[in-house]
């Protein structure tokens, strides 16, 4: 640009210092549709070689320079980049099953603790989202059987690990859940790790060694707060029908279970109750929605219902007898992890 200006200023006589700006300009901006009229052959080779010139550098910005830095400056949002120690605790959040289960423990975790940072480690998300960027939210993308994506999320300098299932229509995932809490007990043992399990039958895969420092399975939390809030609407004593969809015999234990504990007594006669759970644990668009339906079918009938994510907390006001899958068992999560009962 100061060649542009000055050559041409010196070149060609007639031409100030503003036609010399004005030149410079369009030349790099139109690669000299718009040249200057020379005056001599001197100035024709030199508007020539500068227009060249600008080309070859406009390419060459193109394609060396311009590429990394829009690498660096995406990096953030794809998951590429290190997260800087900063005054605020970190806590990780690893393999989450959707972003909608990370907006669940963050709030969770800013209810008790405000000046926190949520990093989401994940192999399957590709970028994070606008809205979460807007938080005080993280993201790493890349392998977690890997140390250098551990590091990159900064692990060394974390108050804590959240291990999350990756899915919780399959007990079989917590083999894969036991394996990366293992991962990070064995590696970096100083660190609190939290991990999320979906059947009481693998409890064993998060003991021993490497065993975590707390659980919390799905079916116990979620159903302890549906039987919750069936024992609350019951007179003391009162007997009643429970009818639930169910997903596996399991899954009827534990309510079963849980309606003992909070004291429901259940019974061939009295008050019929219908609970509405979830049909695909890992689908809450298309779970949450049938969920609603069946609630609305059911109008007249005692009911309660469970539904999974936070986001579709609109969807179910003025609905009282219902519980948030996924804020129970967030706010079981953070309680684990900061010692509390």
């Amino acid at each position: 640009m100061f060649v542009g200006v000055v050559g041409l200023k010196l070149i060609e006589p007639a031409a100030t210092w503003h036609d010399a700006v004005l030149w410079m300009l369009t030349a790099f901006a139109t690669f000299g549709m718009d040249m200057y009229p020379p005056t001599s052959l001197l100035s024709k080779y030199f508007q020539t070689l500068f227009v060249f010139a600008s080309f070859v550098q406009t390419g060459f910005a193109l394609t060396i320079v311009i590429p990394p830095f829009l690498q660096w400056w995406e990096a953030p949002r794809k998951g590429l980049a290190t997260i800087a120690k900063t005054k605020r605790a970190s806590y990780l959040l690893v393999g989450p099953v959707d972003w909608e289960k990370v907006l669940s423990v963050y709030r969770a975790l800013q209810t008790r603790r405000q000046n926190t940072c949520l990093v989401v480690m994940s192999e399957t998300f590709t970028e994070i989202p606008e809205y979460y960027r807007n938080l005080n939210i993280k993201f790493v993308y890349g392998s977690l059987r890997q140390q250098e994506t551990y590091q990159r999320a900064g692990i060394e300098f974390a108050a804590g690990v959240f291990v999350c299932s990756p899915s919780y229509q399959n007990p079989d995932s917590d083999v894969i859940t036991s394996g990366i809490a293992q991962w990070v007990e064995q590696h970096h043992p100083s660190v609190r790790t939290v991990a999320e399990v979906v059947s009481r039958d693998n409890f064993d895969l998060f003991e021993g060694t490497n065993g975590v420092d707390a659980i919390v399975t799905f079916d116990p939390v979620t159903l302890r707060q549906v039987a919750q809030v069936i024992a609350r609407q019951l007179p003391l004593g009162q007997c009643v029908r429970v009818e639930a969809n169910v997903v596996d015999a399991a899954q009827q234990q534990e309510l079963d279970r849980q309606l003992a504990e909070v004291g429901v007594q259940q019974g061939d006669t009295g008050v019929s109750v219908k609970v509405i759970l979830p049909r695909n644990l890992d689908d809450p668009n298309g779970s949450d929605f049938r969920v609603k339906a069946d609630l609305y079918r059911a109008q007249g009938t005692e009911t309660v219902g469970m539904y999974l994510s936070v986001l579709s907390q609109d969807l179910f006001v003025g609905c009282a007898k219902v519980v948030c899958a996924d804020a129970v068992v967030a706010e079981a999560l953070v309680q684990a992890m900061l010692g509390e009962e």
